[in-house]
C-alpha cells in the first residue's frame, strides 16, 4: 500500500497513476485484518464494543482523510495529498511493531492454505446463513457510501457549482458530527426499545389479570345458575 500511494504521488502519466491505484485497491486489506486481529486479543464479552470502536475509527479515518485531503489538495495540489498519505503510512508502519502485542501469547491454530481459507467461506455461509445477508447489506452500504461521496465531490467541483475540492473537505468535516450523534441515537433507540418492551409486558400482564378476573366472574355466575 505504501509503495502504491508513493507511486501515485510521483506518477508522471495517467497510465502509471491508474496502475498504482489498482494495486492500492487490491492490497488495501488492512481494515479487514484489524477486526480479526482484535478478536483474538479481547475477551468475548468486550468483542462487540471493540468491533464498534474499530468501525468508528475506520469511519472517522475516512472522513478525516476527505476533510484534510480536500483542504490540502485545494491549496497545495493533489500530489501533496498522496505524499502526506505515504508519509503517514510510513510512520504508522514503523510504529506498529512496537504497539502490537506479542503473537507468541496467542494460541495458534493449524496452518491453512489460501484455497482452504476460501473454501471455508462457503462452509460458514451454509452453517450461518445470516453471514451472507450481513455481507450483502454491508456491500450495498459501502457501495452507497462511495457512490454518494463521489457524486457529491463531482457535483460540487463542477462548472455549474464552481466550488473547489476544499468544499468537499468541509462537508466531510461536517459529516464527522455523525460520529458523535450516532452513539447517542443508538442509546435513545435502546431506551425506546426497552420502554416498548416494558409497555408490552405491562399490557400482557394487565390482559392476563383481566382474563383471570373475567374467568372467575364467569365461574361464579355458573355456580349461581347451578344453585338456582
Amino acid at each position: 500500500q505504501l509503495l502504491a500511494v508513493a507511486g501515485m504521488a510521483l506518477a508522471r502519466d495517467f497510465a502509471l497513476f491508474t496502475l498504482c491505484s489498482a494495486v492500492l485497491g487490491f492490497s488495501n486489506i488492512t481494515p479487514y485484518l484489524i477486526p480479526a486481529y482484535v478478536s483474538k486479543r479481547v475477551p468475548a464479552a468486550q468483542l462487540g464494543y471493540a468491533t464498534a470502536t474499530i468501525a468508528t475509527g475506520v469511519t472517522a479515518g475516512i472522513l478525516f482523510a476527505r476533510a484534510g485531503g480536500g483542504f490540502v489538495g485545494e491549496f497545495l495540489g493533489w500530489r501533496a495529498v498522496y505524499m502526506l498519505g505515504a508519509a503517514s503510512m510510513l510512520v504508522i508502519s514503523l510504529c506498529l511493531p512496537f504497539v502490537m502485542k506479542d503473537r507468541s501469547r496467542i494460541e495458534r491454530g493449524p496452518k491453512l492454505t489460501y484455497v482452504t481459507l476460501m473454501r471455508s467461506m462457503s462452509w460458514i455461509v451454509r452453517a450461518h446463513p445470516g453471514v451472507l445477508v450481513s455481507g450483502v447489506i454491508q456491500a450495498f452500504n459501502f457501495g452507497q457510501f462511495l457512490a454518494t461521496w463521489l457524486g457529491i465531490s463531482l457535483h460540487l467541483t463542477s462548472r455549474e457549482m464552481g466550488f473547489g475540492v476544499d468544499m468537499v473537505g468541509y462537508l466531510s468535516a461536517l459529516a464527522l458530527l455523525n460520529l458523535a450523534v450516532t452513539p447517542r441515537l443508538g442509546a435513545v433507540a435502546a431506551c425506546i426499545k426497552q420502554a416498548a418492551t416494558a409497555l408490552k409486558d405491562a399490557l400482557l400482564l394487565g390482559k392476563g389479570r383481566v382474563e383471570r378476573k373475567a374467568g372467575r366472574l364467569l365461574h361464579h355466575q355458573r355456580q349461581i345458575r347451578r344453585l338456582d
